[in-house]
C-alpha cells in the first residue's frame, strides 16, 4: 500500500512523540520535497526531525511540478 501523506498529521504525531504510530500502521510513508521542507521547519522549535532520514520515508519530487502548482 503507497501512503503519501501532508505536514499536518506527521507534525502532529511529532509533537506528541507518537510518530511510531504512523510506521506502526502504515509501515512506509512517501512525502513531497515540499513537506520535508515544512517538517525541518518544526526544528526551529527544538522539534527532532531526524526521522525524516530514516529508511521507511522516502521524499519525492513531484513529476510535474507546474500541474502541483496549479492545483
Amino acid at each position: 500500500m503507497l501512503v503519501v501523506c501532508d505536514t499536518s498529521p506527521i507534525s502532529n504525531l511529532v509533537r506528541i512523540g507518537r510518530l511510531d504510530i504512523l510506521k506502526t500502521v502504515v509501515g512506509r510513508i512517501t512525502i513531497p520535497s515540499s513537506v520535508a521542507v515544512e517538517l525541518k521547519k518544526l526544528q526551529h522549535y527544538e522539534i527532532d526531525t531526524s526521522f525524516l532520514e530514516d529508511d521507511w520515508v522516502d521524499i519525492l519530487e513531484p513529476k510535474d511540478k507546474d500541474f502541483v502548482l496549479s492545483l
